[in-house]
């Protein structure tokens, strides 16, 4: 966790992951293990919280989660950039 902020907001780069065992993302349990990298903002007025933005990379989630069949329109979007 590498957090960086000031007066008014806070920046936290960090992993997140876990083992997969309920529904996620309209997913069904796979019982894979997933992880990724992150970064949150946090955004105060004083010590009132409020905006919290969370970025991570979904696609990264997916492949560990159910693997992308090349030939699927998700897979396409991805391989254009």
């Amino acid at each position: 966790m590498a957090p960086c902020g000031d007066d008014d907001a806070v920046i936290v780069e960090c992993k997140f992951g876990g083992t997969h065992r309920g529904t996620w993302a309209g997913i069904a349990p796979t019982g894979n293990q997933m992880e990724v990298q992150s970064a949150c903002i946090f955004v105060f007025e004083g010590e009132k919280l409020v905006c919290e933005k969370v970025y991570f990379d979904h696609a990264t989630n997916l492949r560990q989660l159910q693997p992308l069949e090349p030939a699927s329109p998700f897979w396409t979007v991805l391989t254009i950039f």
